[in-house]
């Protein structure tokens, strides 16, 4: 994942209704490197609302990552079921891609 810089958490506030205390939150852990301790005192919520918002934050940064219309999902379940769904992931894309290359042809 890229870094979290103000414009990322700009066009993330701009996507998202986070409150306002939560951008600022946001804002001093990842832009300006305070400890979620710190932030959690000085606002007045438990430490493990400061790690929500950042756990947010990031997946939300995750998300923008993304292309238009893609998704990202994690499962698990036993390997051989895992490669299964890996090579029928693979040649579904294959297919999305060849389709893609189809339509986007003069």
């Amino acid at each position: 994942m890229a870094a979290m810089d103000l414009d990322l958490l700009e066009r993330i506030a701009a996507q998202r209704r986070f409150e306002t205390r939560t951008l600022e939150i946001a804002k001093r852990l990842f832009i300006h490197g305070e400890t979620p301790k710190r932030l959690s005192i000085e606002y007045g919520v438990n430490l493990q609302r400061v790690y929500a918002i950042r756990k947010e934050v990031l997946a939300a940064a995750q998300a923008l990552a993304l292309p238009p219309g893609w998704e990202e999902i994690t499962i698990a379940g036993p390997k051989e079921v895992i490669e299964y769904i890996k090579r029928q992931f693979a040649e579904a894309l294959a297919r999305h891609e060849a389709d893609a290359g189809k339509h986007s042809r003069p």
